[in-house]
């Protein structure tokens, strides 16, 4: 299991991600695509699901879709590409999105901070980055 930063610590990733071909879905917590989940209507009904959005899914979002997952993962393609942090505004502001919001993909450690202001719950960074640096950073630490 992969690990994520949530809650002021380090802990394992439970939520599972299913490719978009995929048919059978495991037991337990499952991320799929918006392009999946419209294809797959029947997960609407389906508890412990978690949806996985793209900076360029904006114009494809509504309100049953946002509502029906308890997990929603903001995915990175790019250090440059800051869509998903305006898709994090637009989720807590103009949908009223209280679960989980989670930032996974290209994650860097600087990036954090802006991140949880945006309204980022856990992450999931890159293996080349430093899970404690990223702890004290959103703890508050000043480096020195």
């Amino acid at each position: 299991m992969p690990w994520l930063i949530k809650g002021g610590g380090l802990q394992q990733d439970p939520w599972q991600i299913c490719n978009d071909d995929c048919v059978d879905y495991p037991p337990g917590l499952i991320l799929i695509s918006r392009e999946h989940w419209s294809k797959q209507l029947s997960l609407i009904n389906r508890p412990k699901t978690g949806l996985i959005l793209r900076g360029d899914d904006t114009q494809h979002i509504d309100e049953l879709m946002i509502h029906a997952v308890d997990l929603i993962a903001l995915e990175f393609v790019g250090f440059k590409d800051g869509r998903p942090y305006s898709l994090a505004r637009i989720l807590r502001h103009q949908y009223a999105y209280t679960g989980e919001l989670s930032a996974i993909g290209d994650v860097h450690v600087d990036q954090l901070p802006l991140m949880a202001r945006c309204g980022m719950d856990s992450y999931h960074l890159r293996d080349d980055q430093d899970s404690h640096l990223a702890l004290k950073i959103l703890s508050g630490d000043t480096l020195r």
